[in-house]
């Protein structure tokens, strides 16, 4: 009787790894035999194993170790952790790390996650089939590739490359980029699935996934819908742009069709405003004969206080606006729905400022 895998008393314990080394991929096909012998005073158990797996390994794998029950006092030692055999470093390891009672406890519960996502039909398909890690790293590849030049294209458009083209011409595009992302993301999610356990903990792979969520989020801060006042629009118009060709031709380029940024048409609907304002006309009254205030009233108390609303300052405005020229406030005057855009402008900037404050 005794204990399996504990050395003598006074002796290191055993060097090297004392289990068959898994592969670390491996197929349905993988196959392990092993052949035990027991010595003949029986203290020494022997095994034997072979492993075959005609997807990953080109000839099997052979090996041997043994055993010895004892009675002897338990000596505690460090030994390598066969847990970890499962994932491989990106250089071909085996990433074997020390074991010790606390990483594996609270290592235990995301592992046994990571594997059964390995254990999946997706990640069984990715890791285990000829055909599906190349499939899915193409469409992945693919995927990238629409993303990333679909956002080249608009970043050059924007600091000014291709001026001649209107920059709403490149709104379609948006959406294409958006199915490129879509494929991106599931694709690599599958590919994830093929090899959870090593990627989880791979700090290269954190830092990517960390940039994707940054990059969403400052895209979401980005893209930001304004605010419509007025009416609905036409829809789209006629429009037509004038590119030159060499130095003697031109060439017409007819829009078809508007998209908004969130790729919906306009074609024959037109958008809808946020707050609804028909343009009006509106007349100037004198009222400054008939406007009184309270302190022009017989026996109105005084404000003492040291911020008094002063005459000679226009409450009415903020000082962080821009005071307005004679031709501006001319058009303002005339154009009923520009006024009210203006007024909601400001309003927004004074919420603000008090937020601020």
């Amino acid at each position: 009787s005794g204990e399996q895998g504990i050395p003598r008393a006074g002796t290191r314990g055993p060097e090297g790894r004392p289990g068959p080394p898994s592969p670390a991929k491996n197929s349905a096909q993988m196959t392990i035999v092993e052949r035990f012998t027991l010595s003949e005073d029986g203290t020494v158990l022997s095994r034997k194993y072979t492993i075959t797996d005609p997807l990953y390994l080109a000839s099997p794998m052979e090996g041997q170790d043994e055993v010895t029950f004892t009675n002897d006092k338990f000596i505690d030692y460090e030994c390598e952790d066969l847990t970890a055999e499962r994932g491989s470093d990106s250089l071909g390891g085996v990433g074997v790390t020390r074991a010790t009672k606390n990483n594996i406890e609270s290592s235990e519960t995301a592992k046994g996650f990571l594997y059964s996502l390995e254990d999946s039909t997706i990640g069984i398909t990715i890791s285990s089939t000829q055909w599906g890690y190349p499939i899915v790293l193409s469409l992945h590849a693919i995927g990238m590739a629409i993303m990333v030049g679909v956002s080249l294209m608009l970043c050059a458009r924007v600091i000014g490359f291709t001026s001649t083209i209107p920059l709403s011409s490149f709104a379609p595009y948006w959406s294409i980029g958006l199915i490129g992302f879509v494929i991106n993301f599931l694709s690599g999610t599958a590919l994830f699935f093929g090899n959870a356990s090593e990627l989880y903990f791979n700090l290269a792979f954190r830092i990517k996934i960390g940039l994707v969520v940054l990059g969403l989020v400052l895209t979401k801060l980005m893209v930001k819908r304004a605010i419509i006042l007025g009416t609905r629009s036409f829809g789209k118009g006629s429009v037509q742009t004038i590119i030159p060709v060499g130095t003697q031709g031109a060439m017409r380029l007819t829009t078809a069709l508007y998209y908004t940024p969130s790729g919906k048409s306009i074609q024959a609907t037109g958008i809808d405003p946020d707050i609804y304002t028909e343009q009006l006309e509106l007349k100037e009254t004198d009222q400054k004969g008939n406007s009184r205030l309270e302190k022009d009233l017989r026996g109105a108390l005084e404000n003492t206080q040291s911020d008094a609303v002063d005459d000679s300052v226009d409450v009415g405005r903020d000082s962080n606006v821009p005071d307005l020229d004679a031709q501006e406030s001319k058009t303002l005057a005339k154009d009923y729905q520009l006024s009210r855009a203006v007024d909601l402008l400001n309003s927004l900037s004074i919420y603000q400022q008090q937020n601020i404050n």
